[in-house]
């Protein structure tokens, strides 16, 4: 196999690392230094800047300047925390490449509203894809959110700008994610979305619904 070059980029967008995120990297750098066979990491750009989709443009625009294969995007909020973690965030990415037409793989990540937890991941926006049809395994879908994902910076160079933009909904007051625009421009130019739903994320709860302690979401 080839070896991929890897970027690893944190979006904060004016949010702060979550204590259980630095145990993720901790696990990520472990799993690396033990698979340089299969990935050489070449940077780690961090920005704090707002909005979300200037954040990720100017990573994904950094990421094909650098020359990457691959740029793992993991928000600031957003964190997998099982033992092993930095295997399988790996894992997801070598199994992404191999299979050779994936533009974007993403963890199932959990909305931020305790009262709808649903993972953010969609079979035709905005229907919830059945957690039955990607429990276990990496699966082709419709749209996924991108707080834990990666990107395939080769099939990012063939997209047009902006990659990330917010945009209306069928003419309406309601605002559709930078993450929905991504993945429509992904599978028009002719390329797979995937979800792997061999583990989850876990989110932040939204701070301007805070009543008390923050609250984690996700199981």
């Amino acid at each position: 196999m080839d070896k991929i070059v890897l970027g690893v980029g944190l979006p904060a967008y004016g949010g702060k690392i979550a204590m259980w995120q630095a145990d993720m990297w901790l696990q990520l750098g472990w799993a690396l230094a033990s698979s340089e066979q299969r990935f050489e990491l070449r940077a780690t750009p961090k920005l704090d800047v707002c909005g979300v989709d200037v954040a990720r443009n100017r990573l994904v625009e950094e990421a094909i300047e650098l020359k990457l294969d691959w740029l793992l995007l993991v928000d600031a909020d957003t964190w997998h925390d099982k033992e092993g973690c930095g295997y399988d965030l790996l894992q997801m990415i070598s199994d992404a490449d191999r299979a050779g037409n994936i533009g974007i793989v993403a963890a199932p990540v959990p909305r931020r509203d305790p009262q709808n937890t649903n993972y953010m991941i969609y079979d035709h926006f905005p229907h919830h894809m059945d957690q039955k049809l990607y429990d276990g395994v990496m699966t082709e879908c419709e749209t996924v959110a991108t707080a834990l994902c990666a990107i395939n910076v080769k099939i990012a160079r063939e997209l047009p700008l902006p990659w990330f933009k917010f945009e209306w909904f069928d003419g309406s007051l309601r605002m559709l994610s930078e993450d929905v625009y991504f993945c429509r421009k992904v599978r028009e130019a002719g390329f797979k979305v995937a979800v792997d739903g061999r583990f989850r994320a876990k989110h932040l709860q939204r701070p301007e619904i805070l009543t008390g302690p923050a609250l984690v979401l996700g199981t």
